[in-house]
């Protein structure tokens, strides 16, 4: 990776050529009096996607060319205490698909496109199978809106809630996101 060596004086580092959607891990160490460095501090990020242009929609996602749990889905954020994701083969399909698993009863799961420059004359159309067996777990709800902060769920601003019953099939939904009229 690349090193930076900064003024102790200075408590502001701009990092330059990053890379959007990907990840980097910053550390910082003291060189002290006696030459050797102290115990090195760090943190890991990801940059942000740049926003989709009107001029680049509609935008699809197939995952076809994704495969195994937990993989990257360039661009998309997943956040969820105690839960996991994965792009995985659906069970009798042909394509792979997004694969949400729940840590917990009530967990909530977050999947983030790519944010878009404009959404008041926008549509998210998707699909999704059920397939909880429980019955009383027999209808999953999917909250579809808009974020602010893609990493942050307390900008998550329902804009409609849909319902997919375990019914064993595909169900197609079409969420308009008209009523928004937030900046995120």
């Amino acid at each position: 990776g690349i090193v930076y060596s900064v003024d102790v004086a200075d408590t502001i580092v701009t990092l330059t050529m990053l890379e959007s959607g990907s990840d980097y891990t910053v550390s910082a160490a003291a060189i002290c009096y006696d030459g050797s460095l102290s115990q090195p501090v760090g943190t890991s990020f990801r940059t942000y996607c740049p926003y989709l242009p009107h001029t680049e929609l509609p935008y699809e996602q197939p995952f076809d060319s994704l495969s195994g749990a937990g993989v990257d889905v360039p661009c998309w954020v997943f956040m969820t205490p105690g839960a996991g994701y994965g792009v995985q083969q659906a069970e009798g399909d042909a394509s792979p698909s997004l694969t949400v698993s729940l840590g917990g009863s009530g967990s909530a799961v977050y999947a983030s496109m790519p944010a878009v420059d404009v959404v008041d004359d926008l549509m998210v159309r998707f699909e999704a199978l059920n397939t909880l067996g429980s019955a009383a777990l027999a209808e999953a709800t999917i909250e579809v809106g808009v974020m602010q902060r893609p990493d942050d769920d307390l900008t998550f601003f329902p804009l409609d809630t849909v319902y997919c019953p375990a019914t064993g099939q595909w169900h197609i939904y079409e969420v308009l996101l008209t009523s928004y009229a937030g900046t995120g």
